[in-house]
């Protein structure tokens, strides 16, 4: 008869496992996880107003973004313009505002203004697309793809591809 020594610990779990309980530390490890989902699911229902909210905010620069692309005609003229418009914005509202760090009274701003640039990074013109969010939604799809034919050139044994576009470009 092979005798096993074990804990009165490790005896307690698998006498409660044995009368189909849980031990103790698969009850906390229940409890975390339920505690995570319920954290989760709060967080996105509270989000969900601010999503819309955020949105309706982005079609404001957004709109500046546009009429930039319908000034610039191409993505280098069109980054050109935007800067220089949202300059003139900033300084109005810094002005307004008396305050010197427009993220202090627009946090916003600066995320919606580098994710525009980061589209016109890749080539993607504002004119093209009918809201913010189509226009992001693009620019990760373009980030994704380049990820992805990285991964699969480094897999081959390539080198991956530069990327093009303005600010791209290498001198040799």
């Amino acid at each position: 008869m092979l005798h096993i020594s074990c804990s009165a610990q490790a005896r307690t779990i698998m006498a409660k496992n044995s009368v189909k309980t849980k031990p103790i530390s698969v009850k906390i490890a229940d409890t975390v996880v339920h505690t995570a989902e319920k954290a989760i699911d709060r967080m996105y229902a509270g989000w969900q107003p601010i999503a819309a909210k955020m949105e309706g905010l982005a079609k404001h620069i957004y709109s500046l973004a546009v009429l930039a692309g319908q000034l610039g005609k191409n993505t280098e003229y069109t980054k050109a313009y935007f800067k220089e418009i949202c300059k003139a914005a900033e300084s109005h509202l810094k002005e307004v505002t008396e305050m010197d760090n427009l993220k202090d009274a627009l946090p916003c701003w600066a995320v919606f203004k580098s994710e525009i640039n980061r589209a016109l990074d890749g080539n993607l013109m504002p004119t093209d697309f009918d809201t913010y969010t189509a226009l992001k939604s693009a620019r990760v799809k373009l980030d994704r793809q380049a990820e992805e034919a990285a991964v699969e050139a480094q897999a081959a044994g390539r080198a991956p591809r530069q990327p093009t576009g303005p600010g791209t470009e290498t001198e040799t």
